[in-house]
């Protein structure tokens, strides 16, 4: 994909099995991933290519160079990376606007099964009547939008024009209230701030919240294997 053979800037740190390096190359630094086995933490990566692509025409992600099955090429933007110490009111706004404009974002997908995402997961362990129950309650008075689904700190960028979202492997059309508890349980965003910028009810807030550390557990428990 380059007309010259790219420099290696350096390696970043591996999350789970993909690995990623900056280069330099045709007069700019890019950011290649190698991905790792996707269909054993539910990553499809067709959608992950088309979810990418379309939130990098709003600026919302790094614009993509070149994408295969198994490597991705995308621009490498200039920021910090977020640390939840920094959070204040105003960086709170910035990123639940962000995670707005994520879920205002048309398009048709399939919706996501978040306990089929349980069962593959963890397929030896049934899913809990809370866990069924929290689930239901996110579903029914929550929206199916466009989320992103993993906006812990080290997926997210502040840049001179704000905030970017990196890693979508697991974004898919699923409920606005997983993205917002993501925000809550990682980034230490308070529920009361929330809920008074979204339309969020806190009992739903509260239960993606549970359905979300759930999932953190059974996906880093996944991804030690």
């Amino acid at each position: 994909p380059f007309t010259e053979q790219p420099s290696l800037v350096k390696r970043f740190i591996s999350v789970g099995n993909n690995q990623s390096f900056l280069v330099a190359a045709d007069n700019a630094k890019w950011v290649v991933r190698i991905n790792r086995e996707a269909s054993l933490l539910g990553v499809n990566r067709e959608r992950e290519l088309l979810i990418h692509r379309r939130v990098a025409e709003r600026g919302i992600a790094p614009a993509i160079k070149s994408y295969s099955g198994d490597i991705l090429i995308t621009r490498y933007v200039v920021g910090q990376s977020f640390s939840p110490a920094r959070i204040n009111p105003e960086l709170s706004r910035t990123l639940i606007e962000q995670t707005k404009k994520v879920h205002q974002i048309d398009i048709e997908l399939p919706d996501f099964d978040y306990r089929k995402q349980f069962s593959l997961l963890d397929p030896a362990e049934a899913l809990s009547q809370e866990l069924d129950d929290a689930i239901e309650l996110m579903e029914s008075r929550g929206k199916r939008v466009l989320c992103h689904h993993d906006l812990s700190p080290e997926n997210i960028l502040l840049t001179h024009s704000g905030a970017v979202f990196i890693d979508w492997e697991y974004a898919a059309f699923g409920v606005d209230a997983m993205d917002f508890a993501t925000l809550v349980c990682d980034c230490e965003i308070p529920a009361a701030t929330i809920i008074s910028q979204t339309e969020l009810a806190a009992d739903t807030l509260e239960a993606a919240c549970r359905v979300y550390r759930a999932m953190c557990a059974k996906w880093s428990t996944k991804k030690s294997i």
